[in-house]
């Protein structure tokens, strides 16, 4: 992570594809990006603009066992995002909970809330949607 006057940056482990604003999060700047490793555990890194502004910090850092193809965060509760993702010849999408304790050392992992596994055919992206006084996910 580094700070200066031509911008800040944030290091992977793994090349990603991915990055999505944390749009409930009306607290913090924030950020989720997912690696795309094909021989390596995929990683979903939660991260936020200092205070300052002058520094990108890992707020969380969670396995993913996927390739992460793409990811969106839900709209009204900044701890659900969805991923999409391939492994080998099949493809799927999953609606992920970030656990309660994500910034101590010892996370919890991620909790899978639903999924659809094992299509023969690509899945490009999932959608929120929200309709107002609707409560869908638990």
């Amino acid at each position: 992570m580094q700070g200066g006057s031509n911008g800040i940056g944030y290091g992977l482990k793994y090349q990603a594809r991915c990055i999505a604003d944390v749009k409930a999060d009306t607290d913090h700047t924030s950020f989720l990006t997912g690696t795309l490793s094909l021989k390596e555990e995929n990683e979903v890194h939660l991260i936020r603009i200092s205070s300052a502004g002058t520094e990108l910090l890992c707020e969380g850092l969670f396995s993913h066992p996927n390739e992460i193809w793409d990811l969106a965060s839900c709209p009204f509760d900044q701890r659900i995002f969805s991923t999409v993702f391939s492994s080998g010849e099949t493809y799927g999408a999953a609606i992920w909970q970030i656990p309660e304790l994500y910034g101590q050392s010892n996370s919890p992992q991620l909790e899978r809330i639903a999924s659809l596994d094992a299509h023969n055919s690509k899945i490009k992206w999932l959608v929120f949607f929200y309709m107002v006084n609707s409560n869908c996910l638990p």
